[in-house]
């Protein structure tokens, strides 16, 4: 973390999910006309210096409404027999 910065560590209590060293840069998908795209919002890119909210840079967070309206939820959950969709 620069010197001089006040940055908010966001994680879920309990959560192992750390952020840092780029592990996180393509969590955000996007179905778009039938495909399913993967979003780079690392540090230093388009997508987080416009899209990624300043409290959540270090999980590179994009607001799924900061795209436009949300049609679904999905989520896959390791050792769930199926995929969620809400």
């Amino acid at each position: 973390m620069p010197q001089g910065t006040n940055r908010v560590r966001v994680t879920q209590e309990g959560s192992p999910v750390r952020g840092g060293c780029g592990r996180l840069d393509h969590r955000n998908l996007v179905w778009l006309g039938g495909r399913l795209y993967c979003l780079d919002a690392g540090e230093g890119g388009v997508l987080h210096e416009q899209l990624v909210w300043p409290q959540l840079s270090e999980l590179r967070t994009i607001q799924e409404a900061d795209l436009g309206l949300p049609l679904a939820d999905v989520a896959f959950l390791s050792g769930w027999p199926s995929v969620c969709v809400s």
